[in-house]
């Protein structure tokens, strides 16, 4: 995150993708980087995290209670009726998560 030290995005659309990967640090230094006139959208899947070292720790749970108290945010979240993959991969994931299983 050293590379956004000291940058300010003013008059920008902001993606970040994949936010499930990114620690509290990372998600904190990329939000506080939003200037005038700026949208911010964080993406990313609970489900689907590369963090699964012991030393490792998704920020995104402690991120969103942050967001989820300010009026300037909005959370969407999209259940299991969203996937638009095919209908046996929303099959697996339907019955993966009825069997409790994939939550690391």
């Amino acid at each position: 995150t050293s590379f956004l030290r000291g940058l300010t995005f003013d008059n920008a659309i902001i993606i970040v993708d994949e936010c499930q990967n990114l620690n509290f640090h990372e998600l904190d230094t990329i939000i506080t980087r939003v200037g005038q006139d700026s949208k911010i959208f964080f993406c990313g899947d609970f489900m689907q995290t590369d963090l699964t070292k012991q030393n490792e720790k998704n920020g995104l749970h402690d991120f969103m209670r942050v967001l989820e108290e300010m009026d300037e945010f909005n959370i969407t979240e999209f259940t299991i009726g969203d996937i638009v993959r095919s209908g046996f991969v929303r099959s697996y994931l339907i019955q993966k998560t009825k069997l409790g299983l994939g939550f690391e």
